[in-house]
């Protein structure tokens, strides 16, 4: 799952730059990792982060998470998030 996570983010290094770390550093749990998208739960901070193609992707990833203190979100649409927490 780390190779395919690895393989979506560097397509875009500088924009995923803290999601790639935390994969290397081996302070993850990829929850998801697919060609459309990668949503992790980095250890340290307790964070999830995310990132895909599609809107409607990140909303079902994030549908079973029920307590959280902080999401990264790696997109444009962010700010969609924002009104759901």
């Amino acid at each position: 799952m780390e190779e395919k996570a690895l393989k979506y983010l560097e397509k875009y290094i500088l924009l995923h730059m803290g999601m790639i770390f935390p994969i290397k550093r081996k302070t993850v749990h990829i929850i998801y990792a697919e060609e459309d998208g990668v949503l992790l739960k980095e250890l340290k901070s307790n964070s999830y982060m995310l990132s895909v193609q599609d809107f409607s992707l990140g909303k079902k990833l994030f549908e079973p998470i029920k307590s959280a203190e902080l999401f990264n979100v790696y997109q444009d649409f962010k700010e969609v998030f924002y009104g759901e927490f």
